[in-house]
């Protein structure tokens, strides 16, 4: 059993698996549609029940009887290594449907794996289809609870049950939610090996991997330990333009994609290697910078680029067309890995711990105003061409732009008239900013305001 206890959905498709995870977990997380199949990868989230800690894990379906091809395959493993994991099985089943050969199979392949399982019977909205699930008592469990996820019916009793399984099967103690944990995401195009690289960065196969584009579609919290830490990467779907959308799961896919940023405290962005960087790479490159996030340039496959020649031209070669391309992510460092070489995973860590220990030294306004007042000195503000006049500046501060683990500093300019200062004027404080103080992989955004607004 694993230090925080593991509950874990499964079932066929389309029976309601991931509308349960989002009520119990009181979010919107695993995207739900009528469509079978729509849950690919595992889900993990943090599911506190009174004062028990668990981990609660939404899984694709499985044992579908459809013909096999390698993809549900796939989904079929991960749905089982959930199983072999968890400590708690939550095996539900549709009470408006008859019981189903998958059902029985999937109930066999439980009581052989010898798992504590509670067998949920969703689409019970009212008493008199009580009366009617008495088929699904020769699956052989002893636990069975009967539920209306639509409706919120059984809810109560199914986390009452739980959470005394938890106390007197598992012995978990109390515990309180603990230390809050940094939370990088995975951004990128459909197929730029993203899965591939949280799968070796948390040293398993714990996002499925397919050469079909898009096989991830929701996002997939996991945690990760290294070196005695603990973080949350989140895997992300490809981001691709509207035009690309097959059907609203493409949409909500990418909307929680979208939304990983916002929530991440570090993004990394995979770039392919093997292809030449595209609009839809700016694009999400220019999302991360506009979110102000704190983001490292992963260039993927890099054994693919340029294979023959040798590695320093190789990888000067890859970062001048990177920051060709990216330059408003000119300040994201790169770092050239290769999933499937097990390439890059380290240095990934290291740039990590060097963005955290940055995080810490930001400048005080003290410290802010003497660098003011040097570049005063070196470089004094010019006569503005058309208004005839120089800018005068005040005082230089900063405001925090995110309440995160990370926080990104906001640097705020006061002018007696911003009109006067010039653009290339607040591009060379930019730089001198960043020369001066160490903002590992950190946008610098200098606010100009006028002081006026401070005395009214």
């Amino acid at each position: 059993m694993s230090e925080i206890p593991q509950i874990t959905l499964v079932g066929r498709p389309n029976v309601g698996k991931s509308s349960l995870f989002n009520l119990l977990i009181k979010k919107r997380v695993a995207i739900t549609s009528d469509i079978a199949g729509t849950t690919r990868d595992r889900i993990k989230s943090y599911y506190s029940i009174e004062k028990y800690q668990t981990n609660l894990i939404d899984t694709g379906g499985i044992f579908e009887n459809l013909p096999k091809n390698l993809f549900q395959e796939l989904v079929e493993i991960e749905a089982c290594n959930a199983i072999r994991e968890s400590d708690l099985i939550l095996f539900v089943v549709n009470g408006k449907e008859n019981l189903t050969p998958i059902d029985k199979e999937i109930s066999h392949y439980l009581r052989k794996k010898s798992k504590n399982v509670f067998l949920l019977i969703n689409k019970i909205d009212n008493e008199k289809k009580k009366d009617e699930i008495s088929e699904f008592y020769q699956l052989g469990f002893s636990e069975i609870i009967p539920i209306s996820v639509s409706h919120r019916l059984g809810i109560s009793l199914l986390e009452k049950k739980i959470s005394q399984f938890l106390k007197k099967e598992l012995g978990i103690k109390e515990t309180s939610r603990g230390e809050e944990k940094l939370k990088i995401a995975m951004i990128g195009k459909p197929n730029s090996g993203k899965s591939s690289l949280i799968n070796r960065i948390l040293g398993e196969n714990r996002t499925l991997v397919s050469e079909i584009a898009g096989t991830t579609c929701d996002s997939i919290d996991s945690i990760c330990k290294y070196k005695d830490k603990e973080y949350i990467f989140i895997d992300t779907a490809g981001i691709k333009g509207k035009t690309k959308y097959q059907n609203s799961i493409d949409f909500f896919s990418i909307t929680r994609s979208y939304e990983a940023i916002e929530r991440s405290d570090i993004c990394l962005l995979a770039l392919d290697s093997s292809q030449e960087i595209s609009a839809m790479d700016r694009k999400i490159g220019r999302r991360i910078a506009k979110a102000g996030k704190p983001c490292l340039i992963l260039f993927n496959k890099f054994d693919l680029f340029h294979p023959d020649a040798q590695k320093k031209a190789r990888e000067e070669e890859a970062k001048e067309q990177i920051y060709r391309e990216l330059f408003f992510l000119h300040y994201a460092p790169c770092i050239f890995a290769s999933a499937k070489k097990k390439q890059g995973i380290k240095l990934i860590f290291e740039q990590i711990n060097e963005i955290i220990k940055s995080s810490k030294e930001i400048p005080n306004t003290g410290k802010l105003n003497r660098f003011l007042a040097k570049c005063q000195r070196e470089n004094p503000p010019t006569k503005h061409k058309i208004h005839k006049k120089v800018a005068k500046l005040f005082y230089l501060t900063f405001a925090i732009k995110h309440r995160s683990l990370l926080p990104v500093p906001n640097f705020i300019l006061f002018v007696n008239q911003p009109k006067l200062l010039q653009k290339s004027y607040i591009n060379y404080l930019t730089n001198s900013l960043r020369k001066a103080f160490t903002l590992k992989a950190m946008p610098i955004n200098l606010e100009i305001r006028t002081r006026r607004k401070i005395e009214k």
